[in-house]
């Protein structure tokens, strides 16, 4: 009996003893990143931008159909065409490369292209022109919307009847936001550029960027711009790309989004000519 209880006792003992070291055991720390790369910085990750320059980018109007009906009513407003003026926002300039932010539009004299230092400029307080077409609601005037009266909040994404919607001429609290509307965000193309202006600025040199548009099929210099890390001489000639873009009446643009990704691809591939391969190494993302 004495022998077996010895046995015991060191049995216990030694499973008290594993138990004990387990539960003081330090947490484990599990590397977030491939080993191989602990050593060495993060791998920038590729983005390749590509911008609608079809010809539907230089509309005043969203979606396609509402042109039907520019000569109503509800064609200026926002509920129906979606990039005409809404008194509920407030339009901020576009930003450039380092930040900081293009002038405020002159009620009266805004450009009609805010990106382009030599446009031709209106003044918004007597000759605003809205639409295509004839007739009062469309003539040269001061600024205005149209507002719906059931539920001017929550227009509907239809047209209503011209009763449905009351004229409202901009009032002075907010002619710079409709001067600035005017001038940047008035069409496809300046809402774009608008935007992406403000989404890209926070982008740093943790990334590597590039540029091109839908219809550019090889490297042409005003339309494409190879991925490189987003300094700001890259951010510089990034921005340049982007608010210098312009879109011509003729010959028509199309939209070929099949053609631009399968250029995003042979990009990626080191299969475009003329480009520089934009793969550094074989675990980088790349986004387009």
């Amino acid at each position: 009996m004495k022998a077996k209880f010895g046995v015991r006792c060191v049995v216990w003992a030694t499973i008290a003893s594993f138990c004990s070291t387990y539960v003081g055991a330090a947490p484990v720390s599990l590397a977030n990143m491939p080993l191989v790369s602990v050593s060495t910085k993060a791998v920038p990750p590729n983005v390749f931008f590509v911008l609608d320059d079809s010809f539907s980018m230089n509309s005043a109007y969203m979606p396609d159909s509402v042109n039907d009906d520019n000569e109503k009513n509800c064609y200026r407003n926002h509920g129906y065409n979606s990039i005409y003026y809404n008194p509920g926002t407030i339009y901020e300039p576009p930003l450039k490369y380092d930040g900081t932010s293009y002038p405020n539009s002159p009620f009266t004299k805004a450009p009609n292209d805010g990106f382009n230092p030599n446009s031709n400029t209106t003044n918004l307080s007597t000759s605003f022109s809205a639409g295509s077409g004839s007739g009062s609601s469309n003539s040269n005037g001061a600024a205005y919307y149209y507002r719906y009266r059931a539920d001017p909040d929550n227009p509907p994404s239809t047209c209503a009847g011209n009763n449905s919607y009351e004229i409202v001429k901009i009032a002075a609290a907010d002619q710079q936001s409709f001067a600035n509307w005017y001038s940047y965000y008035r069409s496809r193309l300046n809402m774009m550029k608008t935007a992406v202006s403000r989404a890209f600025v926070g982008v740093d040199d943790k990334y590597r960027v590039g540029f091109t548009t839908i219809n550019e099929t090889g490297t042409g210099t005003n339309r494409f711009l190879g991925n490189a890390v987003f300094n700001s001489t890259q951010k510089q000639n990034w921005y340049g790309k982007l608010a210098g873009l312009t879109i011509p009446n003729s010959p028509i643009q199309y939209t070929p989004l099949r053609g631009a990704l399968s250029k995003a691809g042979r990009y990626y591939a080191g299969r475009l000519s003329n480009a520089t391969d934009p793969m550094q190494y074989s675990c980088q993302k790349n986004f387009t």
